[in-house]
This record gives structure tokens, sequence and C-alpha cells, in this order.
């Protein structure tokens, strides 16, 4: 889980041993959630993943905002690989964890990776889960087998198209309401205000993505299969990123 060198960035990239150990830690709690076979263990280690790294990038936007204007770098793009099969809704997955991490994601139809623009912290946190929640979703599909409609005929593309597009759009939904919380949890604990800070970054990542991608277009996603549609959304419950306890203790 490695993750890609960043395009143009104008800082070091190098971690130091603290931030090292975190994601040393985040990748054993995910590749747990990956190899459970019990979906309320992989919820709790997965969710105990995003808590740490949305955490400590909260705590490094703090850190910058405290600091004169650039001290802390400043938004880099990124390249992801998307799979081909299923891109669509393999890139929508990548979106979802991307907004909730404070970036953009760009993908290109034609193309096989993605551009994910953000600050450097947020960008690793994205690649990691992006890679896990993949992963789990892949399982559940595979788990899931071939479909069929009443007469026979073959559905399982249609399915796995739908369960793809289901799983990032519900996925989405939880992670954005993780972070809310992440974010008011962190604010009562150190008494401040992340919302000035938040806004510039957002404002900053806004520029650098028109910057180098000045003439987007979003595209509709049509879904043909009822049923591949609802065993995604079902799935990304599975996996409960709402974070209704404080931080999943237990993992």
């Amino acid at each position: 889980m490695a993750p890609p060198r960043d395009s143009d960035n104008p800082v070091e990239v190098g971690t130091g041993a603290d931030e090292a150990r975190l994601y040393d830690k985040v990748r054993a709690l995910l590749r747990k959630a990956e190899s459970t076979s019990f979906p309320a263990e992989a919820e709790a280690l997965t969710a105990k993943a995003q808590d740490l790294l949305a955490r400590y990038a909260l705590d490094r936007a703090l850190l910058d905002g405290d600091r004169s204007p650039g001290a802390g770098g400043g938004p880099v793009v990124r390249s992801v690989a998307v799979p081909g099969t299923y891109a669509t809704g393999r890139a929508m997955l990548l979106g979802a964890v991307a907004t909730a991490n404070r970036c953009t994601a760009v993908w290109d139809p034609h193309a096989t990776t993605a551009m994910v623009v953000g600050y450097r912290v947020d960008l690793d946190a994205v690649e990691v889960l992006w890679t896990s929640l993949a992963s789990q979703a892949e399982a559940e599909m595979v788990v899931a087998g071939p479909q069929r409609d009443p007469r026979g005929r073959s559905r399982t593309r249609s399915w796995r198209a739908a369960f793809w597009v289901s799983f990032a759009q519900r996925i989405g939904q939880r992670l954005d309401e993780q972070a809310r919380l992440t974010v008011a949890t962190i604010e009562s604990e150190q008494h401040a205000d992340l919302t000035p800070v938040l806004a510039s970054r957002r404002d900053e990542v806004d520029a650098t993505l028109r910057e180098h991608f000045p003439r987007l277009t979003t595209r509709r996603t049509r879904v043909t299969n009822g049923d591949g549609f609802s065993a995604g959304r079902h799935a990304a419950d599975r996996a409960d990123l709402v974070g209704r306890r404080p931080l999943r203790g237990g993992a």
C-alpha cells in the first residue's frame, strides 16, 4: 500500500517516525478487516483506521494553520490506479473516499488512473482507505457469485456494476458522517475551531484543481440491476463507518 509519488510536490514527502508508526498500525488494522469473515469485526477495524487517519490529518491541519502561510506545504496532485473491471464504480468509491478526506478525485473513463488533488497527509489517508474498501467490496462481490435472472440468463456483469455504484454511494454517505463526527470530537477535545483552517485548505484544493483541470465535466451513471444495487448498499452498511461511538475501542 505504499503511496505513489505526488506530481509537482514542492515539499519534502519523507515521513517521520511517528507518522510511519501510525501508517503501520493503520495498515495492520485494514489487513485484519480485509481478512476477517465477521462483518462486525471488519466494521470496528475499518472505523478505527479511519478515525486514526482523520485525527492525525486534522491535528496536522491545526498545526499548519498556526504557522506562516505555506509553511506546511500546499495541495498536490497524485495519480491512483483504477482497475478496468467495473472501473466506473471503483472510481466513484475513490471519489467518495477523497471527498470525505478533504480531497477531490478526477477520473477519465478512458484512462487507467485517476488524479486526486489534496494535501499529502489527506492523500495518504485516501489511498490507504480506498485500497482497503475496494478489497472488501471485491470480496463481498465474489462471495455473491454469478447472478442469473428467472429465465436463467446471466446478469452477473450488470449486477456487479450496480453493486459497485451502490457500495460507493453508501460508503460516501457514511464516511461524510464519520468525518463530521471526528471534526466535532477534536474541536471539543482541543477547544479549537477547525472551520477557518479547513475552509482555507478547501479553497487551496479547489484552486489547485482549477489550475490542473480547467475544463472538468461530470457524467451520470446509469444502474440497470436493482438487486445488485441493493446488495452493494447492504455491503456498505456492513462496512459501517458512521462512528456513532467516539472511537471504536476493541479494534
